[in-house]
């Protein structure tokens, strides 16, 4: 079972990147604060975790989207954060990509970070049928790469259909699609962001103040045209050559990343002094860099 203090860190970690959602992340603090490890407890009427993958396309053009069975709209692979059966702890990571395979049949994804790409309050309607009534999800999406040539292979029992989807349908949206969509694009993509997403839409994206859509206001997209273990994690060849490094953070979660670089930058970490001290084979700072050798 996850611990309160795991699914913290995921927050305290999510606001270092996002240092003005922590009015967006209120309830949720207040309810974990309240109520502690209740709040994977799907009977929590109050409200429980969820968590779900955002799946790009290699090339960032499409997303990958299911259609709900029970409420008919199109969103990300996810589902209830469960308690596992043993004593091993699943990370909310894990937890993702287990959604991701069960309603889509993907497993060969790259992992591009382990700090959740978004975390969504979002009210659900009640459900007689299930004996729930109305209560909140707690939604916690993390962020993925994967070749969209794949066979997809839909959870009938759960979803009516899984497509990839262009990512142009949802760049100048007020929904929630278009939020994350253009979200990923500021974060993982900002080189080529300039010539894809408009100065109006940055804005949208930068303004706090005009609010974020949350998933409640999501809609039929206008074009529906992992048992992964985190160390399997798709490992390959970047653009440019350089190899691939397996980093395993101090909360023990392990992902891959093509720049090392970069991910220091991202999390404010010395790169001079990861690479003396990754040269030695010891940690820093509680994360172990591990080079890894790209695919031929």
């Amino acid at each position: 079972m996850i611990q309160p203090a795991q699914i913290e860190l995921a927050i305290e970690y999510y606001l270092q990147e996002y240092p003005d959602e922590s009015e967006r992340l209120s309830r949720l603090i207040s309810h974990l604060r309240d109520e502690g490890e209740e709040i994977i407890n799907r009977s929590n009427m109050r409200g429980h975790i969820t968590t779900s993958m955002v799946v790009f396309s290699n090339d960032l053009q499409n997303v990958l989207l299911i259609k709900h069975k029970a409420y008919g709209i199109w969103i990300q692979p996810g589902g209830h954060y469960e308690n596992p059966t043993t004593a091993t702890s699943v990370h909310l990571l894990q937890s993702a990509l287990r959604e991701l395979e069960e309603e889509t049949g993907v497993v060969d994804v790259t992992v591009m970070s382990p700090i959740p790409l978004d975390i969504d309050t979002h009210p659900i309607p009640a459900r007689p049928s299930k004996n729930e009534g109305e209560h909140h999800h707690y939604d916690f999406a993390y962020f993925a790469v994967a070749n969209n040539e794949v066979e997809l292979i839909p959870q009938v029992e759960e979803v009516d259909g899984a497509e990839w989807v262009p990512i142009k349908n949802f760049l100048e949206e007020d929904s929630y699609l278009g939020w994350i969509v253009r979200k990923v694009l500021l974060r993982f993509h900002s080189a080529n962001t300039g010539k894809i997403v408009s100065n109006e839409t940055r804005k949208k994206l930068s303004d706090s103040k005009k609010g974020i859509p949350n998933m409640a206001l999501l809609g039929k997209p206008k074009d529906a045209n992992h048992k992964a273990a985190l160390s399997r994690a798709k490992i390959g060849k970047s653009g440019n050559n350089r190899q691939w490094w397996e980093i395993t953070f101090p909360d023990g979660t392990v992902v891959t990343t093509r720049d090392r670089k970069s991910f220091c930058d991202d999390h404010q970490l010395n790169f001079e002094s990861v690479k003396v001290m990754t040269q030695k084979g010891s940690y820093y700072k509680g994360y172990r860099f591990v080079k890894l050798l790209t695919q031929p």
